[in-house]
């Protein structure tokens, strides 16, 4: 199956870029961007700038330090562009801390911005300096794959060897040669086939580029292969993830509910199968789990307002609707200074 994937595209364009093209032959898309974009003040055009010479996703203090921010008027319009549907918002497996970065959509118009407006370009360049004088003072925290991975095993040479070229698959993919990238992750394979990682980075790249059935099976395929259970943990919440994008919440709660026989106490987990039951329509099962996790009083302020907020959708998409509001009034007072939780209202009381 892995050659086959490796085999099957001569020439491979992510399949939004071929919508976008498409839009873009119109000039609605560039049209709306820029509306959005003219619409925002300059702080938040400076947090779009900050992420925008990050080549992944960054953590709110990385991009507090790079643009210089105040971290209440970061988080703040991190917030707003959120509602934007400019960025998007994703936890850390390993950290659970969120962690955010552009849409390919809003990477390809703000870099377009950047290259227009003088003041911006300007903005980027300084940023530029604070985030390699970041990096120098830190060490890279985008750490190469060898780096990474050398967390979970005392890596062989030949791991290594794999590895190297699972890190030139990343590099060829950046420059947009995905059929090259494909090739290297079958080298890796070659080199050494009961590896899990090399599964699991090939599949974040089949996912990436459009093909989530591909990345699919590679998850498959990594997850059942003997690993360390650290890294476990973490390719089971990157798989729930894709199962999420293709609506398959059934699996992604069967995937879920093993990894908690793992981690019995592991409050994320938990929450997630919820989540997930409920996507799936099992909302008297997620409604059992809600209640329970609710129970625990060792959880953080933040943690307890993401399991309320599922817990009132749960129960609204269930039908019960008025205690779904009973919840939300006898919480307003204590989370409403929280973006995520005033956004329930619209929802609740329409």
């Amino acid at each position: 199956m892995t050659s086959q994937i490796a085999a099957k595209y001569e020439t491979v364009t992510s399949k939004t870029d071929i919508v976008l093209e498409t839009i873009k032959d119109d000039n609605l898309l560039d049209y709306c961007f820029k509306g959005m974009f003219r619409s925002l003040d300059i702080d938040q055009q400076r947090v779009l700038v900050a992420l925008s010479i990050f080549e992944n996703d960054a953590s709110a203090p990385e991009i507090v330090t790079v643009s210089g921010m105040a971290k209440d008027l970061a988080n703040s319009s991190l917030d707003k562009l959120i509602r934007l549907t400019l960025i998007r918002e994703k936890i850390d497996e390993v950290t659970e801390e969120p962690r955010y970065n552009l849409l390919p959509i809003t990477r390809k118009f703000a870099l377009k911005e950047l290259n227009n407006d003088p003041n911006l370009k300007k903005i980027s360049k300084d940023l530029r300096e604070n985030l390699s004088r970041y990096t120098s003072k830190r060490g890279n925290f985008a750490k190469s794959l060898i780096n990474q991975y050398s967390d979970y095993y005392d890596l062989t040479d030949v791991q290594k060897k794999a590895l190297a070229f699972c890190e030139d698959a990343l590099s060829m993919r950046s420059a947009g040669q995905y059929e090259e990238a494909r090739k290297s992750y079958q080298r890796a394979e070659r080199i050494i086939d009961e590896f899990p990682p090399i599964f699991y980075e090939w599949a974040l790249f089949e996912w990436e580029t459009g093909y989530k059935s591909d990345a699919n099976w590679l998850f498959e395929k990594s997850r059942s292969l003997n690993m360390p259970k650290k890294l476990r943990r973490k390719i089971s919440m990157s798989w729930v993830e894709l199962l999420k994008s293709m609506k398959e919440f059934r699996k992604a709660a069967d995937i879920l509910k093993n990894l908690i026989m793992e981690y019995p106490g592991d409050l994320k987990i938990k929450h997630q199968h919820a989540v997930m039951l409920s996507r799936a329509g099992y909302y008297g099962q997620a409604e059992k789990i809600y209640v329970e996790l609710l129970t625990d009083d060792k959880m953080s302020e933040e943690q307890e307002l993401y399991i309320h907020r599922s817990r009132m959708q749960n129960l609204y998409k269930q039908g019960n609707r008025s205690e779904a509001r009973e919840i939300y009034a006898s919480l307003e007072s204590r989370f409403k200074r929280f973006e995520t939780f005033k956004s329930l209202k619209a929802l609740l009381f329409n």
